[in-house]
């Protein structure tokens, strides 16, 4: 270990402290390096060439990884929580549409139509 990292660490008594200690440290910037990297893989997806279907599991399959790296930030009440979980489907509603190929266009303008306002 680094002369100057002893300092930061030196503090444990035991060797699961100290590795519960660095296990949070730098899972903590590792899960932000994901969903920093989740998001733009995110938002760059395009449908293309994909099927619908291929298109659709794609992108579900970034928001569940990006989900489980990135908790809800509300735990005080129910309405925080909740209104967050809109936000959230309205937001990847809208990339979901905004990616969608050109032959989609009628029935994306239909369905932001439908969306209900805040």
């Amino acid at each position: 270990m680094e002369p100057k990292l002893v300092l930061q660490f030196a503090q444990h008594e035991t060797a699961k402290a100290l590795w519960r200690s660095l296990a949070t440290t730098f899972r903590v910037r590792a899960d932000l390096i994901q969903v920093y990297d989740l998001e733009i893989r995110t938002s760059q997806l395009k449908q293309g060439n994909e099927s619908l279907e291929q298109y659709c599991g794609n992108l579900q399959k970034l928001c569940i990884e990006t989900d489980a790296r990135k908790p809800c930030p509300y735990t005080c009440c129910e309405k925080g929580i909740n209104t967050y979980r809109k936000e959230t489907k309205i937001k990847r509603l809208y990339q979901f549409l905004s990616d969608l190929d050109d032959k989609y266009d009628t029935l994306r303008r239909e369905l932001i139509k439908q969306i209900p306002k805040p």
